[in-house]
Formats: structure tokens, C-alpha cells, sequence
């Protein structure tokens, strides 16, 4: 199915072809009518827009799960010996010892995330850190450089008042 028409994948996927035309046009495809081919590259394209515009992005629009759960279930057998008392109701060298198999199982679970989100998480917090430090950074820069204007004002010498000059009145003789 690597070339088909529009008619022929709205009957294989089972909608109404106006529907599909619609959808197309929705992803960005150009399609003119009912009889245009349509290749795989974009019908990936637009199964990407329908899974995006049902809710799924990131990896798992790309068809890739976050995480892996595995699940593990192991059966062994244990066995167990019990003595049954001898004649005169006492277990000694005269009793009978009986195996008993028991069946042990033992469940494991198991969850892998995938490296790549891991990492994506990890830049991500680290940026967020290092913008954080630099704000900080710039922050104590400006407080240093304010503590050093009003040091430099508080030791520079005032300057002298100017001493008020007397008024000259003239005397009455």
C-alpha cells in the first residue's frame, strides 16, 4: 500500500471521504478530490495530526512508550520433610519421615524509562538551575556595586560650608 487514492484509504480505514478530504487539509496535506494518491509519508503525517489532536503528543505520538513495565513470574519448588510419630506416639529412629513438595512462586516488576526522556527531564532541571544561579549571580553583583557607591560617598571628605557672610549694618553714632 505505499501509493493509494483517497476513495481507496477512506474505504480501508472506514470513514466517509469528505471526512477524510477534511482531515488532510487539517494536517497541512494539499488534496484536491477523491482520486489524488496519497503516499506513506503522508499518511504518517497524518496519523501524527490525529494523534496530536486526540491528546497524544511527544513520544508516544511517534508510537514510542515512556516506560516499560516488565513483569516476571518464576515457579520453583521447595521441599519440605516432616516426621510422623513411630509406634507408641513418639517421633523417633521407628517414624516414618514424609517430603512434602511445595510449589514458591515468586513475582518480579520491573519499570524502565526511556533514557531519552530521562535526559530531556535532566537539561531541562539543569537550565532551570543555572538561570536560577545567574539570576542570584546578577542580583549579588548589583548589591556589591551598591555597597561600593555609598562606601565611596560616605569617605569622600563634605565639602567646607561656605561661612555666612555678615551683613554690613552701619552703626548709629
Amino acid at each position: 500500500m505505499a501509493e493509494v487514492t483517497v476513495k481507496q484509504l477512506a474505504d480501508v480505514v472506514g470513514i466517509p471521504v469528505d471526512r477524510l478530504i477534511m482531515q488532510l487539509g487539517e494536517a497541512g496535506l494539499s488534496v484536491k478530490g477523491e482520486d489524488q494518491t496519497i503516499s506513506d509519508k503522508d499518511k504518517m503525517e497524518l496519523l501524527a495530526f490525529l494523534r496530536g489532536s486526540h491528546g497524544k503528543t511527544g513520544t508516544i505520538a511517534k508510537g514510542e512508550p515512556k516506560k516499560i513495565t516488565l513483569r516476571r513470574k518464576s515457579v520453583s519448588e521447595l521441599k519440605q520433610t516432616t516426621t510422623m510419630p513411630g509406634p507408641g506416639g513418639r517421633s523417633g529412629p521407628r517414624g516414618t519421615a514424609r517430603t512434602k513438595k511445595v510449589n514458591v512462586e515468586f513475582r518480579k516488576k520491573r519499570t524502565y524509562a526511556m533514557r531519552s526522556d530521562l535526559v530531556a527531564e535532566e537539561t531541562e532541571r539543569l537550565k532551570a538551575i543555572q538561570a536560577a544561579e545567574e539570576e542570584a549571580a546578577q542580583a549579588v553583583a548589583a548589591a556589591q556595586e551598591a555597597a561600593a557607591k555609598a562606601r565611596a560617598l560616605a569617605e569622600t571628605p563634605a565639602a567646607e560650608p561656605i561661612p555666612a557672610q555678615a551683613e554690613a549694618v552701619p552703626a548709629e553714632v
